[in-house]
């Protein structure tokens, strides 16, 4: 199985591939993984520069022009250093992914799906609403404002990693463990008919993404709601959901290690059967 890696705002290919290290450890020579950095650069987080000297992201404005320039972008990559069996990201590197396999209105649209991969995986996934609504589903207030919380939440914590470093006595546990704040119950996930405000419904069958895919989520992750909404982008039959139970990251457990070595496998099995 040949992955592609799309790593999360603000961040690197480097510093995605020291999160899957573990898990790639746990995988064969049948598996090979191509972390490749996004082709917007931008600030790291206030708390993780000395981690990230250099950050990227995959798209200059969430507007629906810079989606389609991100989804341009990957689809470029993929006819060059392609094809690829799966796609993996975190996060925002979710976004160029979904839009490159939904914007069906838009020329070249063959061309992106001869690009596109057999499955997918989405660790702790995050969405941008201009392709939603362009596909025809209304995009609530209430939709909009869990957003904005979510995100400005995550963005809060990592900038806390500074004045912890800084700090002579360091708080116990780690920055996702104080969960107040969140905008979610990760033990009730909602319906697709209200979805942290966005009923799922209006969204035409066809459009639904027909691959495999996992998605896999924190409790204790701020934008989980994000992560739930990505979910309903894909055929239900074909999906599976998983909750590693930590923050916006991925917790370096044995145990979340195993689960998610063993999530490639079930996906390579399925697109080989």
């Amino acid at each position: 199985m040949r992955v592609l890696m799309l790593h999360g705002h603000a961040t690197s290919a480097t510093i995605f591939k020291a999160q899957m290290m573990p898990i790639m450890g746990k995988l064969g020579n049948a598996y090979t993984f191509d972390f490749v950095d996004g082709p917007v650069s931008c600030p790291p987080p206030k708390g993780m520069g000395h981690l990230i000297p250099t950050a990227y992201t995959w798209f200059k404005t969430p507007s629906l022009e810079g989606l389609r320039e991100s989804a341009d972008w990957l689809t470029n990559y993929i006819e060059k250093n392609g094809p690829y069996d799966c796609i993996c990201t975190f996060s925002k590197g979710a976004v160029p992914v979904i839009t490159m396999m939904m914007d069906e209105s838009r020329d070249g649209h063959e061309r992106r799906m001869r690009c596109a991969p057999k499955c997918v995986v989405f660790m702790n996934g995050s969405i941008e609403y201009a392709l939603l609504e362009e596909n025809g589903l209304p995009v609530s207030d209430q939709a909009r404002r869990t957003k904005y919380k979510c995100e400005s939440t995550v963005k809060a914590k990592q900038d806390s990693m500074a004045a912890i470093s800084r700090a002579t006595v360091k708080p116990v546990g780690g920055i996702w463990d104080d969960k107040k704040g969140l905008l979610h119950n990760a033990k009730k996930i909602p319906p697709p008919s209200n979805c942290y405000g966005l009923d799922f419904n209006f969204l035409p069958q066809e459009s639904l993404i027909n691959m495999p895919s996992a998605h896999i989520v924190g409790a204790k992750d701020p934008i989980f709601p994000s992560g739930v909404q990505l979910a309903n982008l894909f055929n239900p039959d074909l999906q599976s959901f998983h909750d590693h139970q930590g923050g916006h990251d991925l917790p370096r457990t044995p145990q979340v290690t195993n689960h998610i070595a063993g999530v490639f496998r079930q996906l390579n099995v399925a697109t080989c059967a």
